[in-house]
């Protein structure tokens, strides 16, 4: 699979924007928003970029990811992690091209896909937001709280604990149970 870096996903945007016959916005997050942040050296294997469900800006994102043989991850994550979009930060413009306007989300919600991963990228995706300051470290603790997506948010919390310093306590409900040797 081919690494798309800086250069190539300015390309992918521009070329997105000039076929577009009226502006739309897309909605960048994961290794995507992290290459608009200017994460250095960081490449990504997909395009993150949430088309808002506007269907002909959906379809002219797959036909373009399609002709660049990139995958594309369309999607809401506000919605797939179940968080109160309220806690979020308000998306801010990477850049326009043409008639598109690139937002990137949150940082803090590319924060909690990347806890609930938690794969070797992801920790080193999360250090960087961390070292930057661009992460609201009680925001993303409340959203941790509050996800209900989330596929393991015990192992989420202990990675989100060991990279910030902090002790957010892991809900008794998610610590396992350890089974007691039955007498006889």
């Amino acid at each position: 699979m081919t690494k798309i870096d800086k250069n190539a996903q300015d390309r992918f945007f521009a070329e997105l924007g000039d076929a577009l016959t009226e502006p739309a916005t897309v909605y960048v997050f994961g290794g995507t928003s992290l290459i608009c942040l200017e994460m250095p050296g960081r490449l990504t294997d997909d395009v993150d970029a949430y088309s808002a469900g506007v269907p002909k800006v959906k379809a002219a994102l797959q036909m373009l990811a399609d002709k660049h043989q990139w995958q594309l991850d369309d999607m809401d994550v506000a919605a797939i992690s179940e968080v109160p979009t309220s806690l979020a930060k308000q998306p801010t413009l990477y850049r326009r091209f043409g008639l598109l306007s690139v937002m990137i989300v949150d940082p803090n919600l590319t924060a909690l896909g990347k806890l609930d991963r938690a794969g070797a990228d992801d920790a080193n995706d999360l250090r960087w937001l961390v070292s930057q300051n661009l992460l609201d470290l009680d925001v993303l603790e409340t959203l941790i709280k509050q996800a209900k997506g989330m596929d393991d948010k015990a192992k989420s919390i202990q990675l989100f604990n060991k990279l910030t310093g902090r002790n957010m306590p892991i809900p008794p409900a998610l610590t396992p149970l350890v089974l007691q040797p039955q007498i006889r």
